[in-house]
C-alpha cells in the first residue's frame, strides 16, 4: 500500500518516502463527497509542546458521514484526556456526537462527567486490550458512562467493531466476537 501523505501529531521515519504534516486544528477533508473530516485539536500553537505532551496533542478528528441514518457524528478522541476535552467544549459548544471513541483507551484522566454529559453520544467505543496492565477503560469511566446511560462498546467483549454502510444508508454495527460462535465471550460481571 502507498502512502503519500502522512497526518499525525508525532514524527516517525516509518514511511519515509511520504510526505508528512503535523495534524492541526482546522485542517479539513473530504472523502467522495460522502464522508468529511476535521481536525478538533490540536491546536497550531500547541504543536511545539507535542514532544513533552503526546497524549494531549493527539490528532482529535470529528468524522461525518453525511447520508447515514443514524450514527452520522463521530468523535475519536485518540489519547486526549481532560485538557483537551475542555477545550473541544469550550470550542466547539454545538457539536453534535453519535459515536464517542474515548480517549486514552477510557483511562481514568478521560471522559470526564462533564464532557459525556455534554456530548450525550448514542454509544461510546472503546479500544483497550484483555487484561491489560492500565485496567483500561478504568471503572470509573465505565460507571460514568453507566450513570449517563451511554452503552459501551469495548474491543475487549466485542474485538474488532466496524459501522457498515448499507445501499440505502442505514449504519450497522458489526461487532467481531457476534460473527462466529466460537468467538463469542463475556467478560463482564
Amino acid at each position: 500500500m502507498k502512502f503519500e501523505q502522512v497526518y499525525s501529531n508525532e514524527k516517525v521515519e516509518v514511511l519515509p518516502n511520504s510526505k508528512f504534516e503535523y495534524c492541526k486544528k482546522g485542517q479539513n477533508f473530504n472523502i467522495n463527497h460522502h464522508v468529511k473530516i476535521e481536525v478538533l485539536s490540536p491546536k497550531e500553537e500547541q504543536l511545539d509542546l507535542a514532544k513533552y505532551n503526546k497524549n494531549e496533542n493527539s490528532c482529535v478528528l470529528y468524522v461525518q458521514v453525511l447520508n447515514a441514518k443514524k450514527y452520522q457524528n463521530y468523535l475519536l478522541m485518540g489519547d486526549a484526556g481532560w485538557e483537551t476535552e475542555y477545550a473541544i467544549l469550550q470550542d466547539y459548544p454545538h457539536l453534535k456526537v453519535d459515536v464517542l471513541v474515548l480517549g486514552h483507551h477510557g483511562s481514568q484522566h478521560s471522559s470526564s462527567y462533564a464532557f459525556l454529559e455534554k456530548l450525550q453520544p448514542e454509544i461510546a467505543i472503546v479500544s483497550a486490550g484483555f487484561n491489560n496492565r492500565y485496567g483500561h477503560p478504568s471503572e470509573i469511566v465505565q460507571a460514568r458512562l453507566k450513570e449517563l446511560n451511554i452503552p459501551l462498546l469495548s474491543t475487549i467483549n466485542n474485538g474488532t467493531i466496524q459501522f457498515l454502510q448499507h445501499q440505502n444508508n442505514d449504519l450497522e454495527i458489526n461487532k467481531q466476537r457476534d460473527t462466529r460462535l466460537w468467538l463469542k465471550r463475556d467478560f463482564s460481571d
